[in-house]
């Protein structure tokens, strides 16, 4: 057998010279142009990095001049011609102008502010009301009134009954914070409860302002939003707005809101105005305990003898008894009333005999 003829398929003929050159020439060429690629990328990454770092600096470098040295020379055109219109720039402006405001005196700050809406800074910030992250939202409110800018004013207006509660009590002193006292006009269109931190902030807000006039309060008495009522209700007190006394008592009826009464109340205690104790009794038959309590708190400031028959009365036909919160708190007011222990006691225990342990309580109160 020819051994050759067995081989001959299998074995392979040499390439040429020529062609095993190219596919070198080809397989260098195709890895140099790899690294070259790889090393552009990088260098253009490095480069970038760099530029983003320096520029800051320019920015803060011009910005300074512009605000404290002779801005004539640095003026607005020159900065928006140095100043690369990116949103990663328009962020960092906003930065730095709020870090440099910080420690600003009132001309610098006004340069500022110029400078914040010529660089149509602002616009940046409002888009920033319409985010869905609540934290840029707030972000956003901040920025503008912190430069004093009222162009959005409507805008952040509308976030006031926004769904998250950190977001609207940040768009509510915003408003006040650009439109001084005229923005409690906001009170009317509030659609969620008034928090304490926020009545707490209000009230420090209009003390501070000795020397603004305050609004009319009793124009939000009667408004839906019964908390923002109430709320307003307690201002004629703390502000002692006594010619509103005459629309207070006018809550005091038993066909009002509970709490519309309950306010009523506590500022009459509060201004310590005694004289409307007829229209308090007339509340007695009421079925509420917290108009009950406050009806009790009111006798316990104001009561005299003339009103222990009333006191009893009270007491005796709401079954408070069954309450052991109101029926303490109904005798310790009668017990301050009558102001002597053994007539307290003859008393009581006349007509609430049942109750002996209550009674003993309050008189142990007393030791």
């Amino acid at each position: 057998m020819d051994t050759q003829f067995l081989f001959r398929g299998s074995i392979q003929e040499p390439l040429p010279i020529e062609i095993v050159w190219a596919l070198t020439f080809c397989f260098f060429l195709s890895f140099t142009s790899f690294l070259i690629v790889i090393f552009l990328a990088h260098h253009k990454r490095f480069k970038q990095n760099k530029t983003k770092t320096l520029s800051v600096e320019e920015i803060r470098f011009h910005i300074t001049n512009f605000l404290f040295r002779n801005y004539s020379l640095y003026s607005v055109d020159t900065l928006k011609s140095i100043i690369k219109k990116s949103k990663e720039h328009n962020q960092t402006i906003i930065e730095i102008l709020f870090k440099i405001k910080q420690t600003l005196n009132d001309l610098p700050t006004l340069r500022l502010e110029y400078l914040y809406k010529e660089l149509s800074l602002s616009q940046v910030s409002a888009k920033k009301l319409n985010d869905k992250n609540w934290a840029i939202q707030i972000e956003g409110i901040k920025e503008l009134v912190g430069m004093d800018d009222q162009t959005y004013i409507s805008e952040i207006e509308l976030l006031v009954n926004n769904p998250h509660h950190l977001v609207r009590i940040e768009a509510f002193f915003a408003m006040l914070k650009l439109k001084g006292t005229e923005g409690l006009t906001l009170l009317e269109i509030l659609e969620y409860p008034i928090s304490d931190w926020q009545q707490m902030q209000i009230i420090k807000i209009l003390k501070e302002r000795v020397n603004v006039k305050l609004p009319d309060f009793s124009q939000w008495f009667y408004l839906a939003n019964i908390s923002v009522a109430c709320f307003a209700i307690r201002l004629t007190a703390i502000f002692n707005q006594t010619h509103l006394i005459n629309k207070i008592v006018g809550l005091l009826s038993i066909n009002e809101h509970p709490l519309r009464i309950q306010a009523a109340i506590e500022v009459l205690i509060y201004l310590k105005i005694p004289t409307f104790t007829d229209q308090i009794k007339a509340l007695s038959t009421t079925n509420n305990k917290e108009v009950q309590l406050s009806i009790l708190y009111f006798f316990e400031e104001f009561g005299t003898l003339k009103d222990i028959i009333f006191l009893r009365d009270f007491l005796y036909d709401n079954y408070l008894w069954t309450d052991d919160e109101l029926f303490l708190l109904g005798l310790r007011v009668i017990k301050k009333v009558f102001n002597d222990d053994s007539r307290f006691f003859n008393f009581a225990g006349l007509y609430f005999s049942n109750q002996q342990a209550m009674i003993l309580q309050v008189m142990e109160e007393s030791k």
